[in-house]
């Protein structure tokens, strides 16, 4: 899976959650083997980098979607980003 196809289907697993714990995410979601298990938080780092959600704990694990990213969602997510 590419970069971008992981950051959209997370931003919508976000979208569609209050809060996402992104380990519990990707352990669901993917194999520990994969690359995407690999990269799960820095890949999280940039979807916060874009302003599209926050870290809504002090350790940054649990993402939460900002108006910023709701607003891309509904414009049809990272693919126009």
């Amino acid at each position: 899976m590419l970069k971008e196809q992981y950051l959209q289907q997370l931003l919508t697993a976000v979208y569609n959650e209050d809060a996402l714990e992104i380990y519990n995410y990707a352990a669901g979601v993917l194999t520990t083997h994969s690359e995407e298990f690999t990269h799960t938080k820095s890949w999280s780092d940039q979807l916060v980098k874009d302003k599209l959600v926050t870290y809504g704990d002090g350790e940054h694990t649990t993402l939460q979607i900002t108006n910023y990213g709701k607003y891309w969602m509904m414009k049809g997510g990272m693919k126009y980003f």
